[in-house]
């Protein structure tokens, strides 16, 4: 079935829980001046450097890897990723590179100064070839983080994730937002959802996944094991996420 356009792609909690996290970041600093000095000010400088570093190796890893993909390489799926940059008006085109997976079904994005990268995995590209608007739910939710400026916004809110159950909460909610940029790329529910069964249930076996009796499951998320585990985790239940994209919504959590 063909899905609308969402009156919005963000989800609602995100941008509450930014400005929250933002703010709890700056008294963390503010009274680690207080108590450092200057000398505080040189640790995220260090931690800077190193996670440029580090990141710096991991962007030349693959890009020296991996297939870069062009209007000569991969046209299909250079061609999805257009599809999807001018669905989402992006304003700068990432540069999309496919790499072996090792049975990873899945995708990510990524920056190394102002340079955007998106990587796809063979694995989840190869299962879902039979279904390009499942591919395009993938490229369209990576396309969410970077339009967002997730992987900017998170050196902002850093202090803040260590905070409890709200940092946590953050990470759900850019989940849930990119997850609605990818599907109104996908332009279809179900490829959407064939998306995520994938990662449910394997390259192979998605295809006979039954959405319906798979979405039952969400009545196991409300209860208080569920609940706790998930307020604690970086990532929303897999089911609830196939649930959001499918207008079905979860249980309540655990009131404990």
């Amino acid at each position: 079935m063909k899905s609308s356009a969402p009156t919005s792609l963000v989800y609602p909690k995100e941008d509450p829980l930014f400005i929250a996290l933002t703010i709890l970041s700056i008294i963390f600093w503010l009274l680690a001046f207080k108590m450092g000095g200057f000398l505080v000010i040189w640790v995220p400088v260090i931690l800077f450097i190193l996670f440029a570093f580090a990141q710096s190796a991991f962007v030349c890893y693959v890009r020296s890897t991996g297939a870069i993909l062009t209007t000569d390489q991969f046209p299909d799926l250079y061609g999805l990723l257009m599809d999807c940059c001018q669905t989402l008006e992006m304003d700068e085109i990432p540069q999309a590179i496919i790499i072996n997976g090792n049975g990873l079904l899945n995708a990510f994005a990524t920056q190394f100064v102002k340079r955007k990268y998106i990587v796809l995995y063979s694995d989840i590209v190869d299962a879902l070839q039979d279904d390009p608007a499942a591919i395009k739910f993938y490229i369209g939710h990576e396309l969410g983080h970077l339009k967002r400026k997730h992987i900017l916004k998170s050196l902002f809110t850093s202090p803040g994730d260590i905070v409890p159950i709200a940092g946590a909460a953050y990470k759900r909610a850019r989940e849930y937002t990119a997850d609605q940029h990818g599907l109104f790329c996908s332009g279809n529910t179900d490829s959407a959802m064939r998306g995520l069964a994938a990662l449910a249930v394997g390259g192979r076996r998605w295809a006979s996944l039954n959405f319906t009796t798979y979405l039952r499951q969400q009545e196991e998320t409300g209860s208080f094991w569920m609940s706790f585990h998930e307020l604690l985790g970086h990532y929303p239940r897999l089911v609830k996420r196939m649930g959001r994209l499918a207008d079905v919504p979860p249980p309540p959590r655990n009131v404990f």
